[in-house]
C-alpha cells in the first residue's frame, strides 16, 4: 500500500490512543479521516476539532464510499457490523501496527519496546528531541503534558519515534535503526501462553534492527541468544552501565542525580516522581545521545519535562491532599 496515494482513510476504534496518533498523522499530511468509536471521549472531540469525521453508531452505511484504506485496532470485536462489512469489502483493511510499520519504515526509526515504560521513555525522548531541534515525528501511547498530544508532527521528518508494542507481536512490523528495550516481564499471556514465548518475540524484534543499528537495553535484562549486535548500549539507575546514576537524592519533589558512564554530569534534575522513572530517563538519554543530541541539550530538556497524562499525574495538590491519576500497565 502506497500511503502517498491515499485520499480517504477510515478508522475502526479511532478514539484509541494508538489509533488517534495515526489519524492525526493522516490529517497532518492532508488525508481525509473518518472513523468509528463506541463512545465519545476527549480524544474523539479533539480529533473532530482537528478535522476528522467521527461517529458512534455501528453502521456500515456511514462508511464513506470513497474510502481508500481502513485501519482497525485489535480491540475491535470481530462481530462488529462495520468490521464484518470492511473485512468482506474490497477496501484494503490493515491492523494499526501494520500501518505504523509502513509509516516508520520509510524513515530512520527509534522504536521503544518493553512490557512497561514504553510511553514514558517515548515521551521523555520526544521532549528531548523537540527541545534540541531534531527533525522528527512521534507516535506516543499517552498524552505528553508538554504538548497536550500523543502525536508530535513534522511533515518532513528525518526520524520517526514510535512505541514498539509487544501485544499481538505488533512490534515485528517495525525495522528500527535504534531499538530500546525497557523490560521483559511476563505479560500478554493470552497471546504468548508463557513467558519464554514472549521472550522469543522480543528476540525476533531485536533481529528486526537494521544492519549497523543500535540496541539500548536495561542492564538487568539478558539479551536473547543468537544475536550479533554491533552497537549495544546499557542503562540502569544503580548498576554500572553505559548510562547510569550515582548519588541520587530526592529533594523538593524532584530527583537530583549524577549521571555516569558515556556522558557525565553532576546534579542532573529529573522532574518525574517514582524511582522507576530514573531508568526511563536514562533510556531516553541513551537514545538521544546515540543520534547525536548534545548532552547539555538533554539535561536542559529533562529539567523542563512535565510528564504524561495518567502516568503518576498530579491532578490536584494542596498542603493536606494530593490526588494522583496513575494508569499502570503491569504489576511491576
Amino acid at each position: 500500500m502506497d500511503l502517498n496515494k491515499i485520499h480517504t482513510a477510515y478508522f475502526l476504534g479511532i478514539g484509541g490512543i494508538g489509533m488517534s496518533a495515526i489519524a492525526r498523522y493522516f490529517l497532518d499530511i492532508g488525508i481525509s479521516v473518518h472513523g468509528y468509536d463506541k463512545t465519545p471521549s476527549k480524544i474523539t472531540s479533539l480529533l473532530i476539532e482537528e478535522g476528522a469525521v467521527v461517529h458512534y453508531d455501528d453502521n456500515p452505511e456511514i462508511i464513506p464510499k470513497n474510502t481508500d484504506i481502513a485501519i482497525y485496532t485489535p480491540a475491535i470485536p470481530k462481530d462488529l457490523n462495520e468490521f464484518v462489512f470492511l473485512n468482506n469489502s474490497k477496501i484494503p483493511l490493515y491492523k494499526r501496527a501494520e500501518i505504523l510499520g509502513m509509516i516508520a519504515n520509510e524513515k530512520k526509526t527509534i522504536a521503544v519496546a518493553g512490557t512497561h515504560g514504553k510511553t514514558t521513555v517515548c515521551a521523555i525522548l520526544a521532549h528531548i528531541l523537540k527541545s534540541s531541534g531534531v527533525n522528527f515525528s512521534a507516535f506516543l501511547g499517552g498524552i505528553a503534558s508538554n504538548y497536550n498530544s500523543n502525536f508530535i508532527s513534522n511533515s518532513d521528518a528525518d526520524w520517526i519515534l514510535v512505541e514498539a508494542d509487544e501485544f499481538d507481536r505488533s512490534f515485528l512490523h517495525l525495522k528500527p535503526d535504534i531499538a530500546v528495550i525497557t523490560a521483559m516481564d511476563a505479560d500478554h499471556l493470552d497471546v504468548y501462553n508463557n513467558k519464554s514465548k514472549m521472550i522469543e518475540s522480543f528476540s525476533d524484534f531485536i533481529k528486526q534492527i537494521k544492519p549497523g543499528g543500535t540496541l539500548i537495553i536495561n542492564k538487568e535484562l539478558q539479551i536473547p541468544k543468537g544475536h550479533n549486535i554491533s552497537n549495544l548500549l546499557t542503562y540502569h539507575d544503580e548498576i554500572k552501565s553505559d548510562f547510569y546514576c550515582d548519588n541520587t537524592a530526592f529533594r523538593n519533589n524532584t530527583y537530583i542525580s549524577d549521571f555516569k558512564g558515556v556522558i557525565e554530569e553532576e546534579s542532573v534534575i529529573i522532574g518525574l516522581p517514582g524511582k522507576h522513572n530514573l531508568k526511563n530517563t536514562l533510556a531516553a538519554t541513551a537514545a538521544a545521545y546515540s543520534i547525536g543530541v548534545k548532552p547539555m541539550n538533554i539535561f536542559n530538556a529533562l529539567r523542563t519535562f512535565t510528564g504524561i497524562k495518567r502516568r503518576f499525574e498530579v491532578v490536584y495538590k494542596n498542603h493536606n491532599v494530593v490526588y494522583i491519576d496513575d494508569y499502570a500497565h503491569h504489576p511491576e
